[in-house]
């Protein structure tokens, strides 16, 4: 489970993450509503643990705005304000649970796991659309009921319909101009577009090795100002698989390199600099 925690007492916030982390789930930590704000849009989050009272703004105004454009998150509120009223207040905002300070940090993880089991207990455990199946639980896809596995030549005809602008053998599957919409960053991260990583940075970037970046905390990862390969032209677009595997295509080479992974632990930048010989 990824938690999203948001609270501005240090000492307390801190017993809570590694607490909750200790029970083997992920936690991204904020002090504050607006890299909060910034996190629930991008990450998809399994819970949050959230604060009243923070240093820019109330968490229940937090939480409407969570309820108004439809995210069904379960939230436990973390407060000091233990009157009916006040609880009463938070549930009609839209809270799943509430948990009184002081307490047990064993209580925090017993709330979170029995708001999860409520909300995923609802839920659909495989979305199904025609003969597509994803598994919610172990996010595999299935298509007729039998895995999918990309092979690369599978992977390559993806990027033949990227540098055929939506084109592929000589039909229009995508429209040029939507399709160019998954190449446009955003404030938050310049290199990624929709489903496709972006090196327009290079040369002059950070280089990073994705796959490493990924794992890292919300508050520690730094998407400004990177690329994935400085000696790569940068206009590269990747699209990326589990363990390594990746299409880079390069419209400015004609080109589409399609790398397999199989658990390999050296960088894209690396592989990217053996192949281009560069």
């Amino acid at each position: 489970m990824r938690v999203l925690l948001v609270e501005d007492e240090p000492h307390l916030g801190s017993a809570v993450q590694e607490h909750v982390r200790a029970a083997g789930h992920a936690v991204d930590w904020f002090e504050r509503l607006e890299p909060a704000e910034h996190a629930v849009r991008t990450v998809s989050y399994d819970a949050l643990l959230l604060d009243l009272h923070l240093p820019d703004g109330r968490g229940l105004d937090f939480l409407r705005k969570l309820r108004r454009r439809g995210d069904a998150l379960p939230v436990v509120i973390l407060t000091a304000r233990d009157l009916v009223s006040d609880r009463i207040e938070g549930l009609k905002a839209g809270a799943d649970d509430y948990i009184v300070k002081p307490f047990d940090l064993d209580e925090v993880n017993a709330r979170l796991e029995a708001v999860s089991r409520r909300y995923f207990g609802n839920a659909v455990p495989v979305l199904q659309v025609g003969p597509v199946e994803l598994e919610r639980e172990s996010k595999v896809a299935r298509l007729d009921g039998r895995p999918v596995e990309l092979s690369a030549r599978e992977w390559a005809r993806l990027g033949e319909l990227v540098l055929g602008h939506g084109n592929y053998q000589g039909k229009q599957i995508v429209p040029a101009n939507l399709l160019g919409q998954a190449f446009v960053g955003s404030d938050v991260n310049p290199s990624y577009g929709l489903t496709f990583w972006l090196n327009r940075p290079a040369p002059n970037a950070r280089e990073i090795d994705i796959e490493k970046e990924l794992d890292l905390k919300w508050q520690r990862a730094h998407w400004i100002g990177v690329c994935l390969c400085r000696a790569a032209p940068a206009d590269m677009v990747v699209g990326l698989g589990s363990n390594y595997e990746r299409l880079f295509i390069i419209p400015s080479l004609n080109a589409i390199i399609v790398r397999q992974g199989w658990g390999a632990k050296f960088s894209d930048a690396y592989f990217l600099r053996l192949v281009l010989g560069r």
